[in-house]
């Protein structure tokens, strides 16, 4: 396994084609430090060549939903799954699974949403 990023936000390996994002707790306090790690997570994502990305947000901040955020975030959330043939991504409850799957429709790329990691991986490395 390689790691590609370790920061305050993410930690991001490489591991058999499968690129995995892990979200730490840490919410970047400004909405230019938010579009600053994504920018960075994004542009590792890329330089990996991997097809297949793992996003496990349970260890990260509960998930915001008001409108300054959701606007603000819609591009990187657009990027984020750019040029990929499976996201798999993993969040902590059924409210997350929901929020996730919602803002995925909003954008034209509803990725896949799991609660289990096995499931994910599952999907993952499906052909």
């Amino acid at each position: 396994m390689a790691e590609l990023l370790s920061n305050q936000w993410w930690r991001v390996t490489l591991d058999d084609g499968i690129v995995r994002v892990t979200r730490s707790a840490v919410t970047p306090p400004t909405a230019r430090e938010m579009a600053a790690a994504y920018t960075e997570l994004i542009a590792v994502m890329r330089r990996s060549g991997a097809k297949k990305v793992l996003v496990d947000l349970r260890g990260g901040p509960p998930g915001r939903n008001d409108p300054e955020f959701e606007r603000a975030s819609e591009d990187w959330r657009k990027s984020l799954t750019e040029g990929l043939d499976r996201v798999a991504i993993l969040v902590r409850t059924a409210v997350g699974k929901l929020q996730v799957q919602r803002l995925g429709r909003e954008v034209g790329r509803a990725p896949s949403v799991f609660m289990d990691e096995a499931e994910a991986m599952a999907f993952l490395r499906a052909r």
